[in-house]
């Protein structure tokens, strides 16, 4: 995908008028149906219109309150610097992705603070659906 960089910093009110409209890299799975996804089509729907809240987990909670540190750890541990950015497509306006974070030889980074998620990993050897095609929509 190719792609400009929005400068945005995550969370603040000007990146959420900013997604307004758009289909995000974490809305996806909700978009097309994936099962496990965090809310339904006519939902996801809701929420790009800015018609309803983003549903937000206490597991999505604590991964946006451990991030840094997650973030700084994986740092340390592969001697890599990593920022969190914004991306918008140039094919298509409407697609966006919030990542995690990107490193200097351009590796997306994706952080994940869910026993279920890790436990399905270890079960499966692989991420489930939902959060699988919220990092490919980001490539």
């Amino acid at each position: 995908m190719q792609y400009k960089i929005i400068d945005l910093e995550q969370g603040s009110h000007e990146w959420l008028n900013f997604r307004k409209g758009k289909i995000g890299a974490s809305m996806v799975a909700s978009c097309v149906g994936i099962k496990g996804a965090f809310n339904s089509k006519e939902e996801a729907r809701d929420i790009i219109l800015g018609l309803k809240e983003v549903y937000q987990n206490e597991a999505m909670r604590r991964g946006n309150e451990y991030e840094p540190l997650i973030r700084a750890r994986v740092e340390f541990l592969h001697s890599v610097s990593i920022t969190p950015v914004v991306l918008q497509s140039l094919e298509n306006e409407m697609f966006i992705a919030s990542l995690d974070g990107i490193d200097e030889n351009g590796i997306i980074y994706e952080f994940k603070y869910s026993q279920d998620e890790y436990d399905f990993i270890k079960r499966n050897k692989k991420p489930s659906d939902k959060y699988y095609a919220q990092v490919q929509f980001g490539l």
